[in-house]
C-alpha cells in the first residue's frame, strides 16, 4: 500500500527492506532541510527542474498502472515538489541492477496518471557511472531523466552539513552513520584475482577461524595481565568492553587520573590492517568530546607532538576497528576541530603485527602503556 513517511519510526520500524530504509531516510532528511538543497540534487542529476516549493511531499511504494504491460509497478517513491509536478524515484542499493523494462513501465504509468509534462524520473544507485541503457533513455528524454550515485549523495550531505546549523548537522550525521552501517555508497567491486584468492583461502579460514580466535584471546589475556602489573594498579580492566571477534579484538581499560572514567584506554589487535597497539581515549561521544575541548590544547597536544612515535586514531564503525589517521604524527592539531574525529579520537602506539615478535610484545607493549600513562597523566 502507498504511504507517507512521517517519522523515523516509519523509516526504521515499519520498513524491513534495507534499500527502502535508506531511501525513505534520505527523503525524510531532505524534507527537513532547506528546499534549495533538493533542487540542487535534482539539477545535479540532469533534471531540468527550475524551482521547488518550500515544502515538498513524498509517497513511498506508489503503484503505477501501465496498460501496455497490464501490470502494476510499485515505484520506490514519488516526490511532489510543486503542485502537480512529480519526480518518480527508483533506487538500487548496489551497482549493475538497472532494470530498463521496469524503469520505462514506471515512467509510462506515471505519465498516464499525472500527465506527461508533469513527470520527471530519477534513478539512484550504487553505480559509479550512469548505466548504459539508462544513458540511452536519458539522451532521448533530455532533462526528464536523472541519475545519481549513492556516493554522490553522501558527498553532497557531508559538504552541506558544514554550512548548516547544529540541528541539521545532527540529523545528517545520523543518516550518514546509518548509510555507512548498510554499506550504502561503498565500493563493492571485486576483481577476478581477488575472487580467486578469496575462494582459495576460504576453506582455511572456515577450518581454523575459531581456533585462531581462541589463541589470540589467550595471548591478549596474558598481555593485559602484564599491563596491569606493569602499571602498578593505575589501570583496571573494564569487563564490559572486552570484544573477542574478528577483525579487531580489543580490551578496554579504566585509568586513574584520566579525564574519562570508563574505557580511558585500549589494547587492540587489528587483523584487517595487521596492527597491535595501545591507545588512550580522547572521547567517544558528544558529552566526552565537549569535556575534551580545551584539555587537549592545554595539557596534551605539545606532548603528543614531541613524541614522533605517537599516532592518532578514530573509530571505523563500518569495519568495527580503530582506524589509524595518517599524517598526524609529530603534528600539533585539535581533533575536536577536524571532521575526521567527529565521532571519536584516540592516540597511542601502534606496531606492525609480527608473529615472530609475540614474546617481544609481552615486554614492549606493557612498558609503552606505562610510559603513556606517566607522560600524559602525571
Amino acid at each position: 500500500m502507498p504511504r507517507k513517511v512521517r517519522s523515523l519510526y516509519d523509516v526504521l520500524i515499519k520498513t524491513n527492506v534495507q534499500e527502502d530504509q535508506c531511501t525513505y531516510f534520505l527523503l525524510w532528511l531532505l524534507q527537513k532541510m532547506p528546499s534549495s538543497y533538493l533542487l540542487e540534487i535534482l539539477n545535479s542529476s540532469g533534471l531540468d527542474i527550475v524551482s521547488v516549493a518550500d515544502y515538498f511531499d513524498f509517497i513511498v511504494q506508489y503503484p503505477l498502472y501501465n496498460p501496455e504491460n497490464s501490470k502494476d509497478r510499485r515505484v520506490d517513491a514519488i516526490i511532489e515538489f510543486l503542485e502537480n509536478k512529480f519526480v518518480i524515484l527508483e533506487t538500487k542499493k548496489f551497482s549493475n541492477n538497472f532494470d530498463k523494462a521496469q524503469f520505462l513501465d514506471e515512467i509510462k504509468g506515471a505519465q498516464k496518471e499525472f500527465n506527461k509534462e508533469n513527470i520527471w524520473a530519477l534513478f539512484l544507485s550504487g553505480d559509479k557511472e550512469i548505466p548504459a541503457e539508462l544513458a540511452e533513455i536519458k539522451k532521448k528524454l533530455q532533462g526528464k531523466i536523472g541519475f545519481l550515485s549513492w556516493k554522490t549523495i553522501l558527498r553532497f550531505l557531508n559538504e552541506k552539513k558544514e554550512s548548516l546549523t547544529r540541528d541539521y548537522e545532527i540529523i545528517i550525521n545520523e543518516f550518514l552513520i546509518f548509510a555507512n552501517h548498510l554499506k550504502i555508497g561503498k565500493e563493492m567491486d571485486m576483481t577476478n584475482d581477488d575472487f580467486a584468492k578469496f575462494l582459495e583461502a576460504y576453506p582455511i579460514v572456515w577450518k581454523f577461524e575459531d581456533i585462531a580466535l581462541e589463541r589470540l584471546n589467550e595471548y591478549l589475556d596474558r598481555l593485559k595481565e602484564i599491563i596491569i602489573i606493569e602499571c602498578e594498579e593505575l589501570v583496571n580492566v573494564n569487563k564490559d568492553e572486552d570484544v573477542d571477534k574478528f577483525p579487531c579484538i580489543y580490551q578496554g581499560f579504566d585509568i586513574d587520573d584520566s579525564h574519562i572514567d570508563n574505557n580511558s584506554g585500549y589494547l587492540f589487535v587489528d587483523l584487517l590492517y595487521g596492527r597491535i597497539g595501545i591507545l588512550l581515549t580522547g572521547y567517544q561521544n558528544i558529552k566526552e568530546k565537549n569535556k575534551f575541548t580545551g584539555i587537549w590544547d592545554k595539557k596534551y597536544k605539545s606532548k603528543y607532538k614531541d613524541d614522533s612515535d605517537l599516532c592518532a586514531f578514530t573509530w571505523d564503525g563500518e569495519n568495527d576497528l580503530f582506524k589509524l589517521i595518517s599524517g598526524t604524527t609529530g603534528k600539533i592539531f585539535n581533533p575536536t576541530q577536524l571532521s575526521t574525529f567527529d565521532e571519536a579520537f584516540y592516540w597511542g602506539y601502534s606496531y606492525h603485527l609480527d608473529l615472530n615478535k609475540l614474546n617481544q610484545y609481552l615486554d614492549e607493549i606493557p612498558k609503552a602503556f606505562k610510559k603513556l600513562i606517566d607522560y600524559f597523566f602525571e
